[in-house]
């Protein structure tokens, strides 16, 4: 968290794009003082997120564009107290758009003599405009499978998932696959934690049992296996962590999220609660965050759907909150709540 003068700040970086970033063409990596000789000198480096991605053509004011080594800039202030300068990315068959910078610089000693005791400060405007750069979302799809783990997926589902063609698809396929499949053996586990597919094999060999933990877990695994990137979240209610004692509302759970690269963005999914997705009338299908967000407002539960799906009927059905089968959404509501998310 970011703290000024004492005084706490809430953002949305924070609380929510650094647990949701996408893959995008153009993101800040660096924006940070270089400690050196030379005062009041910035280091600004920009990176892209895109496969075909080469390198950016960089600028200073109105010299030619040329290939950056290291896509970044270092800029040193002297007396100009205003720098600039373009950028643009170059792909593979094409180039981006070009993007201006302009940085100004207001020093410490400068605010002092306005009557201000405040540090140097610089202002940063880029257009178009670029976020800072948060992990990937790859970087949440761990550990990957073993090679033993793929074959047994292969063989035990691919067949299944062979006219799924995007990552929804395929997810959904494999969830609706899992619900037949895991829900006759429902129940507190028997046997201590296993790997996702040694519980999977537990549980269809009538070993043990399973629940929110064991049904997600192995869907996670087995997405992650035919190539989709896919997180487990952890969700409890604390009021209290202490060195002697925890103290919660309500219980636990645990859930997965997919995330779609046809619409690059994560897509909440559940299949303890029998959910291939969430929505808010017809836009979707939401993130977890965004179903917390609304789902712990009631003046918007008359608007949210759910993708359910019917075991008996084997169907897919979009029902409104109050409709759902399982009455216990409760587990996705609370300003207290907490996402542990990438839990293994």
């Amino acid at each position: 968290m970011l703290i000024r003068e004492n005084r706490p700040t809430m953002n949305f970086l924070d609380a929510y794009r650094s647990h949701y970033g996408c893959h995008e063409d153009v993101v800040i990596r660096c924006l940070e003082p270089i400690k050196g000789s030379q005062p009041h000198t910035l280091c600004l480096q920009l990176a892209s997120h895109r496969a075909d991605f080469r390198h950016f053509d960089m600028a200073v004011a109105d010299a030619p564009f040329h290939a950056s080594r290291n896509n970044q800039f270092v800029i040193h202030f002297g007396s100009e107290r205003t720098w600039y300068g373009r950028a643009r990315p170059v792909y593979h068959r094409e180039t981006g758009p070009v993007h201006k910078i302009e940085i100004s610089l207001k020093t410490g000693a400068e605010h002092a003599a306005d009557g201000d005791p405040l540090p140097s400060r610089y202002t940063v405007k880029i257009t178009p405009r670029i976020e800072l750069e948060v992990a990937p979302p790859e970087n949440w799809s761990h550990p990957e499978p073993t090679e033993a783990d793929r074959r047994f997926a292969r063989s035990r589902w691919g067949k299944s998932l062979r006219g799924a063609k995007t990552d929804y698809q395929k997810a959904s396929a494999l969830a609706r696959i899992l619900c037949h499949e895991l829900w006759p053996r429902s129940g507190r586990p028997k046997m201590k934690y296993d790997s996702p597919f040694g519980m999977y094999r537990n549980m269809m060999a009538g070993r043990s049992q399973g629940f929110c933990v064991q049904f997600n877990m192995i869907f996670v695994h087995a997405c992650r296996c035919f190539g989709l990137i896919a997180r487990n979240m952890h969700i409890e209610r604390p009021v209290r962590y202490g060195a002697q004692d925890w103290i919660f509302l309500a219980g636990m759970h645990c859930t997965s999220e997919l995330f779609d690269r046809d619409r690059n963005r994560w897509v909440f999914m559940d299949i303890r609660f029998h959910c291939l997705g969430a929505y808010l009338g017809e836009e979707g299908p939401l993130s977890t965050g965004e179903l917390h967000l609304l789902i712990s407002q009631p003046h918007w539960h008359d608007r949210l759907r759910f993708q359910v799906y019917d075991m008996d009927k084997r169907i897919e059905q979009r029902l409104p909150m109050r409709d759902c089968p399982r009455p216990d959404l409760h587990f996705y509501s609370g300003w207290n709540t907490v996402f542990q998310i990438g839990y293994e």
